[in-house]
């Protein structure tokens, strides 16, 4: 004996219960009857290829709705009992027929949940057909035309899924699954490959009919058979779908999948909160208009998804339950969109039109990046002109980040009153889900990490938690922002002390944007590049007179672009990441990103001022432990990288102090370190044989200072066979106080520059 599948076991229960009765013969025979006497409504079926047999077959009839006047009733609506195994049941199915149903709610509507409705009742362990409740009896007549054909039919008495269709065991009773859904139903397409965990084959329609009613009405002889039309199918297969839902049994891996931050089977996703507004039949046949706030994930190849828990035993407990998406996609709860959602709904709309209609609307990635780089050149003035392309492009990967497995952290450094505050803000305002966590407790910053899924900014870090007596939630902070540069070391259990000790689990993967006037420790500082920020020059503001900032509509419809940008080309920036070579160095990981930006975009003056950019940055990983020396020798280092041949303690100094901050190996402000002392530096300097003994006097801008020529065995240590670059002379690193990377290491040139400019100033008074 064949076993039948669950919503026919549903359906015997019922019945046995009383909770589904039999419907009354004598109400069917009249509403039969009033059926065939309606010209109006035989013609409609007529054209639908709707035949006597089919209107006996399935209790056909016309029915008008009764009750208070108050209620606006309709009036000859198609009606039917909902077919079981077992045969009808007292649950009718309502379809309106146009030019004959007058007040339709709906164009078809039933009481209750959505429930299966099946055409044969007696076919089992055979192939199944799903069809749409208005297309139901047409098809029922194609495949009564055809008495070879042994295959049921299915459909949902409702507009969602049978809570049955959800089953596994459903499904696995038929041996083929056919799908007549209209290509506008590809989402439910989608869902039943889902719940059946195996191919759907897709049924469309002969090119000599546009409906299913209209192939049914045609004379016989003139159409195939419904058995031909199943031989010519194509499959409904989404490959991650059958492979996320195993139909095998049995205990497996549980690896679900956080969406707010994935890049998943070559797809971004990206949740976000709607507003569903929809018709509700009540059970006396009344409508209502009712709206709820709906989660959905867009996906990048143009799907919409839901997700919903999947069946379990009675009295499973709600942390042991199973979450999916409707692509199959295994997440480890509902999805919750970021706190800070940056992409709006209408260009989301636009997005997946485009997509559907195989358009793009995206343009050429340069566009966008000196589009950003202008915003940012108008809101805040910098001294070094690269880093407004660094900056840009930080901004772009914050909409691709899931690609990469390391993102760079930026910190914005320089004296109060120097546009830190200001560049955080436009940052926040222009990057993916962008926030801005300013004087808060450290639970609270972690937290906001965790939810925010996108570009954070820390508006002076020194004031999260404010460091307080033996307040161990900053040093937590610190050791969490450590490792959330790196995707697979980003996790951290978070124990919230002021919130009852609760423990939670946190990710806090993705760009940072740190402003603070002192610098950070080495370790944190080695995950960063460093922007710095000074006061602007009285020259500059008056050149800058007129510049106006980048309005709110401006950035938003930035913002709305990048995302789109991202979702069409993400698969672009996966192809060249995975081309480049691993990089081994942690201050090449995090340039890598940026990098491959650039490299998308093609254009060679970004490029260039990203280069040099990330050179100015270049940082050494220091600690307390870390000998003045390895720092004076990186610093040295760089500068012969440069062009810089002649060194001077001064300069040595200077991008030294750079590259480990101003705070380095001091225990109080005010106090003196080795590399802070110029004579320490030299001496250092010729200890290491990095330059050669003479010594020559130079002037630099007005100001003297001593240098000496790199040593021939340390430029070979430098460059070894590489070609070296052009000599920029003793006085070529300092250009303009403007551009100086030195503008917060207190230089010694500048510092008497700018008073020698106060004392002439001073003088012409």
């Amino acid at each position: 004996m064949s076993k039948r599948p669950d919503t026919f076991h549903k359906a015997r229960s019922d019945l046995g219960s009383g909770m589904a009765k039999s419907p009354n013969e004598e109400e069917l025979k009249a509403r039969k009857n009033k059926l065939l006497r309606n010209k109006l409504a035989m013609g409609w079926l007529k054209e639908r290829g709707i035949g006597r047999s089919i209107i006996e077959k399935h209790n056909l009839g016309l029915v008008s709705q009764s009750g208070s006047r108050d209620i606006r009733r309709f009036h000859d609506a198609l009606c039917f009992p909902r077919m079981t195994v077992l045969g009808p049941v007292k649950r009718y199915i309502h379809i309106e027929m146009t030019g004959v149903t007058v007040n339709a709610p709906s164009h078809f509507w039933s009481q209750g949940e959505p429930m299966t409705h099946v055409g044969y009742p007696e076919r089992v362990s055979c192939p199944v057909v799903i069809v749409r409740m208005e297309d139901f009896h047409s098809i029922c007549q194609l495949v009564d035309q055809d008495p070879s054909l042994n295959i049921q039919v299915l459909g949902a008495s409702g507009a969602g899924d049978p809570e049955e269709w959800q089953s596994l065991g459903f499904w696995q009773q038929w041996t083929d699954i056919y799908s007549a859904l209209p290509s506008t139903d590809e989402e439910r397409n989608k869902r039943l490959l889902r719940f059946a965990c195996q191919p759907l084959a897709r049924v469309s329609l002969p090119t000599m009919a546009s409906t299913w009613g209209i192939l049914a009405a045609a004379p016989a002889g003139e159409t195939p058979k419904f058995s031909k039309i199943l031989a010519n199918v194509n499959d409904v297969k989404d490959n991650a779908i059958l492979k996320k839902n195993s139909p095998k049994l049995g205990r497996q891996a549980y690896q679900p999948v956080d969406v707010g931050r994935a890049f998943h089977d070559g797809c971004l996703y990206y949740p976000t909160r709607t507003m569903l507004r929809e018709v509700h039949t009540e059970k006396g046949g009344k409508s209502t208009t009712v709206e709820k706030i709906e989660t959905v994930v867009i996906r990048s190849d143009g799907d919409v998804l839901t997700a919903s828990e999947m069946p379990s035993k009675p009295g499973t407990p709600m942390d042991q339950r199973v979450w999916r998406l409707s692509d199959g996609t295994l997440v480890d709860e509902p999805p919750v969109p970021s706190r800070n959602t940056s992409w709006s709904w209408q260009n989301i709309q636009e997005f997946l039109a485009a997509k559907k209609e195989g358009r793009c609307l995206s343009g050429p990635l340069s566009d966008v990046i000196w589009a950003v780089r202008d915003c940012l050149v108008r809101a805040v003035w910098l001294p070094n002109s690269d880093d407004y392309t660094t900056l840009a492009l930080v901004v772009v990967a914050s909409f691709v980040q899931p690609v990469f497995k390391a993102v760079p952290y930026l910190l914005v450094c320089g004296d109060k009153g120097t546009g830190k505050s200001e560049l955080g803000i436009v940052l926040s305002q222009i990057g993916a889900n962008g926030s801005i966590i300013g004087q808060t407790s450290a639970a609270s910053a972690a937290r906001m990490m965790h939810e925010g899924r996108g570009l954070t900014v820390f508006d002076d870090l020194e004031s999260i938690g404010q460091k307080r007596g033996n307040d161990s939630g900053y040093t937590e902070l610190i050791q969490f922002l450590k490792v959330s540069y790196n995707a697979d070391t980003a996790k951290k259990v978070w124990t919230d002390s002021s919130n009852g000790f609760r423990v939670r689990e946190l990710n806090g993967f993705g760009i940072k944007v740190i402003n603070n006037t002192v610098g950070t420790d080495g370790i944190l500082g080695s995950r960063m590049i460093r922007v710095a920020t000074r006061k602007m020059p009285k020259s500059v503001a008056e050149d800058r007179m007129g510049v106006r900032g980048p309005g709110a509509s401006e950035l938003k419809q930035l913002q709305d672009k990048l995302h789109v940008w991202a979702f069409e080309n993400v698969k672009i920036v996966d192809a060249v990441y995975r081309d480049q070579v691993p990089p081994s160095e942690r201050e090449d990981q995090i340039a890598a990103p940026l990098r491959v930006l650039a490299e998308v975009a093609g254009d060679g003056q970004l490029k260039a001022e990203l280069e040099r950019s990330l050179a100015r940055s270049r940082t050494v990983a220091a600690n307390d432990d870390t000998e003045p020396s390895d720092i004076v020798r990186e610093a040295a280092t760089n500068l012969v990288r440069r062009g810089q041949y002649m060194l001077s303690a001064t300069n040595v100094a200077l991008e030294a102090r750079r590259l480990v901050g101003p705070n380095f190996g001091k225990s109080h402000i005010g106090e003196i370190t080795e590399i802070d002392d110029e004579k320490v530096v030299g001496r250092i300097m010729k200890n290491l044989d990095l330059v050669d003994p003479q010594q020559q006097r130079a002037r630099v801008r007005g100001v003297q200072i001593r240098a000496a020529r790199a040593s021939d065995s340390f430029l070979q240590d430098v460059f070894g066979e590489e070609e070296r670059p052009v000599d920029i002379g003793v006085g070529g690193f300092c250009d303009t106080c403007a551009s100086c990377p030195y503008v917060s290491q207190s230089c010694p040139i500048m510092e008497k520059r700018m008073g020698k400019a106060v004392r002439r100033e001073a003088g012409s008074k």
